[in-house]
């Protein structure tokens, strides 16, 4: 059991005591201590309940962040892999008009070779 733990079962030990207290008494100040009392304890649980929400979501913080890390470096890579297409593409469009076409099919493979090559590793 944890210190906090200890600490709310003694405070519903009190909080139970004091109800004993106002029940076999007609004193107003032990009736408002108990109010008091009360709320307290209510308060204490509420933070207990806060607490964990605030821990659930730097979890889920934490998980967000690495996802967007990882996205952004996907990202990043899917950024370089297009503009390698696309200097593949312009090299390509460069070669035309297709005079010698054996000539020119031969480059066309080779570009798109070591396109896709550098995807690959």
């Amino acid at each position: 059991m944890t210190e906090r733990e200890k600490m709310m079962k003694e405070a519903l030990e009190w909080q139970e005591h004091i109800r004993k207290l106002v029940t076999s008494t007609n004193d107003e100040l032990y009736f408002k201590r108990s109010k008091v009392f009360d709320w307290l304890v209510r308060q204490a649980k509420r933070v207990e309940e806060l607490e964990k929400r605030i821990e659930n979501l730097n979890e889920l913080t934490d998980m967000q962040h690495e996802q967007n890390i990882r996205s952004h470096k996907q990202l990043n890579q899917l950024i370089r892999t297009n503009q390698r297409y696309k200097q593949a593409l312009e090299e390509i469009r460069g070669l035309y008009p297709l005079r010698n076409v054996g000539y020119k099919v031969s480059e066309i493979k080779k570009i798109v070779v070591q396109a896709l090559e550098v995807t690959e590793k």
